[in-house]
């Protein structure tokens, strides 16, 4: 046995399923194939949606439907609730805000008495029941061992934008210190969001910034100091300073650092063209305008929220085909005018494949790639980790893919 690995399986017990390689692997086609076996671990979770492997060898659990933080032993699955925010917010059933990521104070090992256990999660900012204000905000606990309980808890940022569907919220320290989270495009110009606009380009101004007005962070990866402040060597993008680490993003639901210190996220492409990337600083990755390659395969970006001539309300919304009235551009028509060329590397797979591994380096066009990996029929990539063997592995719902017209 070389590593586990322990995610949930996306059934309607939701169980969490433990898995254990025992083998060698690599890209399909250029090393040993992996070979899993599996066990029930635990039952009767309410949606697991972070799943971390803490220092103190236990499973930390947030259970995004119920609210709920539990500790889960692995050796037999016995498992402690250790916290039930009654504050987390949930549009509907089945949505994807509610309670999303967690991760420890990596100065976990040196507490003196109690550890800190950081989570984000979306709550109403609007105490007026006739409305509801989606937010999302970052909230530490102290963890004490002698109650099993998270006590004490602390807001580092509040007033995140939130919404029903794409809220990412994948959170992780980094080796710097400090933590990184994801927020995503809220499934903007789609389906019940089809008539509100992507963010995922725009950027703030330093008034926002200053009114802690973090409306334009959908669609980005931020960090963040442990005090949820904005650290002073983050990039300078369109002229400003904030938390935005990178942006272009759609859902980047995974994130995790590599050997030496590299950022890689997983991220959800619209029904073909998941991503792998590596983060750089001041990134841009193209979101609604370039999907993995700019190559004009599988993609075009219908902007259905700036139907011309129709309103978009009045308009039925379709992933194939797009009315005459909703503006379509492809990926080759777009550029970063802030973004200088950089090259582009390929690796040749299986002409079959259709998963991508891009990087952007800073200043960033969306539209040049870094490296290609193709896998087949891969979509709604979830998670990423590094593993002692030193690989980076990710988990995916495995599907069927098809040619996309619209942003879904």
């Amino acid at each position: 046995m070389r590593w586990r690995w322990v995610r949930f399986a996306a059934t309607q017990s939701l169980v969490l399923v433990l898995f254990v390689v025992t083998a060698g692997s690599g890209l399909a086609g250029t090393a040993e194939a992996e070979s899993f076996s599996s066990r029930v671990l635990a039952t009767g979770f309410g949606n697991p949606w972070e799943i971390t492997w803490g220092p103190d060898g236990f499973l930390w659990v947030t259970e995004q439907d119920t609210g709920q933080v539990s500790r889960v032993r692995p050796s037999d699955g016995s498992t402690t609730t250790l916290l039930d925010i009654s504050e987390v917010f949930q549009t509907d059933p089945g949505a994807q805000d509610g309670l999303l990521g967690l991760a420890l104070d990596p100065d976990w090992s040196h507490g003196h008495g109690y550890r800190r256990v950081y989570v984000a999660y979306a709550y109403d900012a609007n105490p007026s029941p006739e409305t509801v204000d989606d937010r999302v905000k970052i909230r530490s606990y102290a963890y004490r061992s002698d109650s099993q309980r998270l006590t004490d808890p602390v807001d580092i940022i509040t007033g995140m934008p939130a919404g029903n569907d794409h809220n990412s919220g994948r959170l992780r320290f980094g080796p710097d210190g400090k933590l990184y989270y994801t927020i995503g495009e809220h499934g903007a110009n789609q389906y019940k969001n089809v008539c509100k606009p992507i963010r995922s380009q725009d950027l703030p101004t330093a008034e926002q910034i200053s009114a802690s007005d973090w409306q334009t962070y959908q669609g980005k990866i931020l960090r963040l100091n442990r005090d949820g402040s904005i650290p002073p060597d983050n990039p300078v993008i369109g002229g400003v300073r904030s938390h935005i680490y990178s942006y272009g993003h759609r859902n980047a639901q995974g994130i995790a650092f590599g050997p030496g210190e590299r950022l890689y996220s997983v991220e959800h492409g619209p029904k073909t063209d998941d991503e792998l990337n590596l983060i750089q600083p001041g990134g841009n990755y193209g979101w609604p305008h370039v999907v993995g390659y700019r190559d004009d395969q599988s993609y075009t970006y219908a902007n259905w929220s700036a139907s011309e001539g129709v309103p978009c309300s009045a308009l039925t919304y379709s992933d194939y085909a797009i009315p005459s009235s909703v503006p379509q551009q492809h990926e080759s028509d777009w550029s970063d005018p802030n973004s200088s060329p950089r090259s582009r590397r390929s690796s040749r797979y299986r002409r079959d494949f259709s998963f991508r591994i891009r990087s952007a380096r800073r200043p960033v066009p969306a539209s040049s790639a870094g490296r290609r990996l193709r896998r087949p029929a891969l979509t709604s990539t979830r998670h990423a980790t590094v593993c002692p063997d030193g690989r980076t592995r990710y988990s995916s719902r495995r599907s069927s893919t098809a040619p996309s017209t619209g942003s879904s």
